[in-house]
């Protein structure tokens, strides 16, 4: 059933995204199609020459403008004929025609693109589970327009790919994740992605074919003339990636499609950190039932206290709530980072790792360490990680 709604949704975000570009093409193909008559028209074989070579709305949008100041500089040339001068006005009312319908198609695309936000995150809040989550993510994504899209984790401070869309490539897609799973990248100063887990703001990424700073077997598997990457935060932290760019001879991302990436990273961050914890949470009851049941076998059949089960019932709850009151009580008394740095103390790592892990510096964690032993009355790692676990 998940395949089947996943195959759906891609076959979708297939039919517009296709929408979308042929709107843009129609207007690139109007805009060709009048410079060709007034090449022959006012004489100017630049415009037939620059018409040929106009794939993008941008490529158009300069042309026309360069036309537009050709025209308007011929209609100063004090030696034209009537005539001429007749054919130049009309010259000049058929490229802002065109201008203006080639800036009507991008705007209409952009407010669609707006309106598609909405969508892709009201989708992915239906979602039950984090990794369908994860999996569904680039496909909602390039309902903005993007025709690739890349969900990444940081997994002890790298950069793993976990899903991927390719707009009418499955291959690609595929390729996209294997090829960064094979070469997984550390965050660090030499990769752009560091300013965006430093800064928490979305980036867009220029020239990346000759930018030193990208994911090198990345670049040379897509080949992106530009991309966008927007940060996925939960608990307080960048614990991943959301790249998106457009295929070659499409209109380069911009700084527009960066903010629309970056809204639609705000959406799926609070569904993950929602899911997360709703997982969180079921662990926890599958636990307090588990220690129920236990109970109940150990006290054996037949005592009186636990013969009836609504008797039992009424027991559990009171206990299952006393022990959530209690963890509730110490994790109270820490920020939220303290929280999170407690947790991986909880795992057994290091300062050193913890601070990879969070992107901070040592003398950082080792400060939020202080703090927490104090506030939970510990009088080292150990003991702190033995209240954190008797009360969770």
């Amino acid at each position: 059933m998940q395949a089947t709604l996943t195959q759906d949704h891609v076959a979708d975000v297939s039919v517009e995204a296709s929408g979308r570009s042929s709107r843009i093409a129609m207007e690139v193909n109007i805009v060709r199609s009048v410079l060709e008559r007034l090449a022959e028209t006012i004489g100017w074989a630049g415009n037939g020459a620059c018409a040929e070579g106009i794939n993008t709305a941008d490529d158009a949008q300069m042309v026309l403008e360069a036309a537009l100041r050709a025209v308007t500089e011929r209609l100063h040339d004090g030696d034209a004929t009537a005539g001429e001068h007749v054919s130049q006005l009309s010259a000049l009312d058929q490229l802002r025609q065109a201008q203006v319908m080639l800036q009507e198609a991008v705007t209409a695309r952009r407010a669609e693109a707006v309106s598609y936000v909405r969508v892709a995150i009201d989708n992915l809040r239906q979602i039950g589970t984090v990794a369908e989550l994860v999996s569904r993510a680039p496909i909602e994504a390039a309902r903005l327009g993007f025709d690739r899209c890349l969900v990444s984790k940081i997994s002890d401070a790298k950069w793993i790919p976990r899903s991927a869309y390719a707009e009418g490539d499955e291959e690609l897609a595929d390729a996209m994740v294997d090829v960064g799973n094979r070469t997984p990248r550390v965050i660090d100063a030499r990769l752009v992605e560091c300013e965006l887990v430093r800064q928490r703001k979305s980036l867009l990424i220029r020239d990346a074919q000759h930018n030193d700073r990208v994911h090198p077997e990345l670049v040379r598997l897509v080949q992106p003339v530009s991309y966008v990457v927007a940060p996925i935060i939960a608990k307080g932290s960048v614990v991943g990636f959301i790249h998106a760019d457009t295929k070659p001879g499409g209109n380069p991302v911009d700084e527009f499609d960066r903010d629309l990436l970056d809204a639609f990273s705000t959406g799926l961050s609070i569904t993950l950190e929602s899911l997360y914890y709703r997982e969180q949470l079921d662990r926890i009851r599958q636990h307090m039932e588990g220690l129920g049941s236990l109970s109940s076998s150990l006290l054996g059949e037949g005592n009186s206290a636990f013969d009836n089960a609504d008797q039992e019932s009424e027991l559990l709850v009171p206990s299952t709530r006393s022990l959530l009151q209690s963890a509730n009580r110490l994790l109270d008394r820490l920020t939220r980072r303290e929280v999170e740095v407690l947790m991986h103390m909880a795992n057994g790592e290091t300062n050193r790792r913890i601070a990879a892990r969070l992107f901070v510096s040592e003398a950082t964690v080792k400060a939020h360490v202080k703090h927490i032993l104090r506030k939970l009355d510990a009088a080292n790692r150990a003991e702190a990680v033995s209240r954190y676990y008797r009360a969770g």
